[in-house]
């Protein structure tokens, strides 16, 4: 009995700690006993990226080991095709941070994690990190929650590499139409991982109408292929979050 009696009282007290935990604490821990591919660090294998992808890599590190930044944004095609489609914008909005672009085309959430296991954030120290990364994970078949588990295991990487960095988390853009899969799919994922956001470390934001019309729609004029902004998507971007970029960066 007295055994019984203690065993309720162990359980009663992991409880209680659990439910004073915060959400982040929650999902981060929640993330980390997951073992699926989306979690999975690895190396982008797409024939199409053999040519280039460790070359980025490989640049990447050299220009961490020599020089400082207070900003970097991570990613896929939708961050690293800042440094062409972007580039004006980049340029005038984030260039004073000395910004490092960590975006990779075609990755998905386990090639990001590859790249931060493999020194991508070493011999640096950034003020703020802009993360959005996920929709490719759709396109490999993952569900929401692969996804989601997927964005806040970089998060937590982030945060053990990175502690005095500021996070910001953006919900995976809009692709495709209204009531199509991927959209419904990359929407309930960032539902989830959202809920990482303590607004101290990690701040959430869905900045997703600024690329929708009033049906829901995304305008060709902003997103010719209903995935990838363009010069002016780029611009509407930056604009919308420059204010945020620089209270976490500016400090």
């Amino acid at each position: 009995m007295r055994i019984n009696n203690i065993t309720t009282v162990l359980i009663i007290i992991t409880s209680f700690l659990f439910s004073c935990k915060s959400t982040q604490e929650k999902l981060i821990e929640y993330s980390l006993v997951q073992n699926h591919e989306a979690v999975t660090p690895v190396i982008q294998k797409a024939p199409w990226a053999q040519s280039w992808w460790m070359e980025r890599h490989n640049e990447i590190l050299d220009r961490n080991s020599k020089e400082e930044t207070d900003l970097v944004f991570i990613g896929n095609s939708i961050i690293h095709h800042w440094e062409d489609t972007g580039k004006e914008s980049w340029n005038r909005y984030f260039g004073k941070y000395n910004p490092v672009n960590m975006g990779f085309g075609g990755d998905r959430t386990q090639h990001v994690l590859w790249r931060i296991e493999n020194d991508e954030l070493e011999n640096i120290k950034p003020k703020a990190a802009v993360i959005m990364i996920g929709t490719n994970n759709f396109s490999a078949g993952h569900s929401a929650e692969m996804i989601a588990d997927g964005v806040i295991r970089i998060v937590s990487k982030i945060r053990k590499e990175l502690p005095d960095t500021k996070i910001l988390l953006l919900d995976i853009f809009p692709r495709d139409s209204l009531n199509s899969p991927s959209r419904i799919t990359n929407k309930n994922a960032s539902k989830i991982f959202a809920g990482i956001s303590d607004n101290k470390h990690v701040f959430s934001k869905n900045i997703n109408n600024i690329f929708l019309d009033n049906s829901g729609e995304i305008p060709s004029e902003l997103m010719p292929d209903k995935l990838h902004p363009n010069a002016e998507g780029y611009k509407l971007w930056a604009d919308t979050i420059k204010n945020i970029v620089s209270d976490l960066a500016d400090y």
